[in-house]
């Protein structure tokens, strides 16, 4: 009776009408629908009672692949036999000799243009503004030197009783006139990189390059080393030069340092306007280096993952550290404070931590 109950209201369901119209199921296989949705059931909520029933008697398991963040994000813990380990490689440091490289952008503001012998090198500026600026620091230079003569003169002439006081006092005039326009022009000229008496003693077939170091960077640049050059229109050239002025002042937008470097221009294939990259190398010895595949960043501070070797049994735990660390190369850091040697890193899943570390 209540299996006859139960087939009226399976046969006067919706989808089953539908089927029964269109011949899909036959009024006879309905026993043997309602037995395997049965035996279906039955597997599902045996399975739940033993999954449960594992889980009640053995809770650790539940923890083996979820990493307890502890310390407010300062230690992750993670179980030994944790699978989220396999992505996580460790290094343990040590000092080695390295070089240490400060890279920065730069482009070539301006060239010597070959001239004949004896005649003054012309100088081609990337910018108008430059050109000109140059144009009236020559005709300050100028000014100067014709407003020096003639005070000399006037003030000779003054001595002798053959000139003024009036004319002296106007050749004094002209004179401080002159030279706080050559003063002034030349400071401008330093701000964009050039310094006017170095300018004015370099040969022909000379390139300069103005690169932009970070003030942060700036105590491994030293004026006069070897900078290794590479430009984008030859980027299978290496063009050797030398670090020839740094500049007096900050740029307080970009909190950069304006390093110029000439480079010598035989073939005069580099043009004012190129861009490329400064590589300013000095040799170090004994530093700790790691990969910067080890190094995450969150609001400018560098962090990286140490493992802790005094972990609870069974469990494996990585302490996050705040390094400052030095770029040497595009792969390697060298570490200035927060490591010390022996110590092992992840250099393999430290995004992996970080998101733990920070909750992200």
């Amino acid at each position: 009776m209540r299996l006859e109950l139960i087939l009226s209201k399976l046969k006067s369901s919706t989808w089953l009408q539908f089927f029964f119209r269109h011949g899909r199921i036959r009024r006879d296989h309905l026993p043997i629908l309602i037995g395997i949705i049965g035996i279906i059931f039955i597997g599902l909520t045996l399975g739940l009672i033993q999954w449960t029933d594992r889980f009640r008697n053995h809770p650790e398991e539940l923890l083996i692949s979820k990493p307890q963040v502890l310390q407010e994000g300062v230690v992750i813990q993670f179980d030994e036999r944790s699978p989220s380990l396999k992505l996580i490689e460790t290094l343990q440091t040590q000092k080695a000799p390295t070089t240490l490289r400060v890279v920065a952008p730069a482009r070539i503001t301006a060239t010597l243009l070959h001239q004949k012998k004896g005649s003054a090198p012309v100088v081609l500026f990337e910018s108008t503004d430059s050109t000109a600026l140059y144009s009236q620091y020559l005709q300050s230079r100028a000014n100067f030197e014709r407003a020096s003569r003639n005070h000399i003169r006037v003030k000779h002439m003054f001595d002798n009783e053959l000139a003024t006081a009036k004319e002296l006092n106007d050749a004094e005039a002209e004179f401080m006139t002159s030279q706080a326009a050559q003063v002034e022009f030349a400071v401008k000229l330093r701000a964009e990189g050039f310094t006017p008496s170095e300018m004015e003693n370099l040969s022909s077939k000379t390139a300069w390059m103005i690169a932009d170091v970070p003030e942060g960077e700036l105590q491994e640049v030293e004026k006069g080393e070897e900078v290794r050059v590479t430009l984008t229109s030859f980027p299978d050239r290496i063009f050797i030069g030398k670090a020839d002025a740094i500049g007096d002042m900050i740029d307080p937008a970009t909190r950069t340092v304006k390093v110029r470097v000439s480079i010598p221009n035989l073939d005069e294939k580099i043009k004012p306007g190129m861009y490329g990259r400064a590589d300013f190398g000095a040799p170090q010895n004994a530093v700790l280096a790691i990969p910067l595949s080890a190094v995450v960043t969150v609001e400018e501070q560098s962090y990286v993952f140490v493992a802790q070797p005094k972990a609870e049994l069974g469990k494996i735990e990585f302490e996050r550290r705040p390094i400052f660390l030095m770029h040497s190369h595009s792969t390697e850091g060298i570490v200035l404070k927060g490591l010390k040697e022996g110590e092992k890193i992840a250099i393999s899943g430290a995004i992996l931590l970080k998101g733990l570390s920070f909750g992200y």
